[in-house]
């Protein structure tokens, strides 16, 4: 019995490794503005790969403002997949190519494992909370200027 017990409790807690909190502070990551059809949104930058891992995983909808979002910054484009893995609220992803074109936006629920890809290859990754794409008219083929700044963090 003893050890059934013990088995159960190491299975248990096996589960409850450092993956399933946030291991980076937001207030750790560069942060810059970037304009969207003429509405600014402050955007925490996910630059090295295990901040592009955490992205804005397991954090509440009350700790993401509704004019705040995410830009993963990559140094070439590439095909890439994002989903919401221990991500706690619904979030639009749009897909932008270096010369800040818009390929793909998605809607993504909360939670859920359903992966999004490129449909090309891209190097910026915006994410913004659902609806805010919508809200400023973003559509595919639009242009999303990305300042010098945020170019030169990837160089």
């Amino acid at each position: 019995m003893i050890k059934r017990v013990l088995l159960l409790w190491f299975c248990l807690f096996s589960f409850l490794d450092a993956d399933t909190n946030r291991t980076i502070a937001l207030d750790s990551l560069f942060k810059t503005d970037l304009t969207i059809k003429n509405k600014t949104f402050k955007v925490w930058l996910a630059i090295d790969p295990k901040q592009k891992k955490e992205g804005l995983s397991f954090l509440t909808v009350d700790e993401v403002p509704i004019d705040h979002g995410m830009l993963f910054l990559y140094v070439y484009e590439e095909k890439l997949l994002f989903w919401m893995k221990d991500t706690f609220f619904d979030l639009d992803i749009a897909y932008i190519q270096s010369d800040g074109t818009v390929v793909d936006i998605y809607s993504m629920t909360k939670m859920s494992s359903k992966t999004f890809v490129s449909s090309r290859k891209v190097r910026y990754v915006l994410e913004l909370r659902r609806g805010e794409f919508k809200r400023v008219g973003l559509k595919i083929g639009d242009k999303v200027v990305i300042p010098k700044k945020i170019i030169d963090l990837t160089l």
